[in-house]
């Protein structure tokens, strides 16, 4: 069961580097919001700055889940929510 609980919270994490990277392309580097990313991108370029920004957390927050399965559905409810944000934007996007 937690195992496919950290799938879904990868493949969600994969979806939403996606995002980001193509919102810094076609906007550039300050629509991210999160400064850690935007370091990252200024340092080692947009793919590897936004690849390391969302990977590595998400690698510690499923090893802290792993054991912790209360911790990994509140988190993986927390990106689902990302998730519906993120697809509501590119909703308004595509409607103007």
């Amino acid at each position: 069961m937690i195992v496919i609980l950290v799938m879904l919270y990868v493949g969600l994490a994969v979806v939403d580097s996606q995002f980001t990277i193509s919102k810094i392309y076609k906007y550039g580097l300050m629509v991210e919001l999160n400064p850690v990313i935007r370091r990252l991108v200024a340092k080692v370029g947009v793919e590897w700055g936004v690849f390391l920004g969302v990977s590595l957390p998400t690698f510690l927050i499923c090893f802290l889940g792993y054991w912790n399965h209360s911790l990994m559905f509140l988190l993986l409810g927390m990106r689902i929510t990302l998730f519906q944000h993120q697809m509501e934007a590119r909703r308004i996007e595509r409607a103007r």
